[in-house]
């Protein structure tokens, strides 16, 4: 999903994380649009699924900079996401996961 905003817009995708817990390796921020990654910390959850799954062998991993949007479908600040985070008791946990894009280096479409 690209959503444009000027020369800079965002994109979209989906990451299911496997086995969460409590801690979801990384330093993170909260604001009104979600939770903030500041830093994924080695040998988390977040480092985890960017060393193995598909999604992010094609280039779509989770860095500093990128704000969790979405938990399990669910939006809304990034407090209420970290708490959502925080109380998983099931297996697998999706997110979405948005990141700024400049336009400029894209092809056109």
């Amino acid at each position: 999903v690209r959503k444009a905003g000027g020369a800079i817009a965002f994109e979209e995708f989906e990451a299911t994380l496997e086995k969460v817990g409590k801690d979801l390796g990384a330093e993170t921020s909260s604001d009104d649009v979600g939770l903030t990654i500041e830093k994924i910390k080695d040998g988390g959850t977040l480092h985890a699924w960017n060393r193995g799954s598909p999604q992010s062998r094609a280039g779509m991993q989770v860095a500093g900079g990128h704000i969790i949007v979405s938990v399990d479908g669910q939006k809304g600040d990034g407090n209420k996401l970290l708490q959502m985070l925080q109380g998983v008791s099931k297996d697998a946990v999706e997110l979405v996961v948005r990141k700024t894009v400049d336009l400029h280096q894209w092809p056109e479409e």
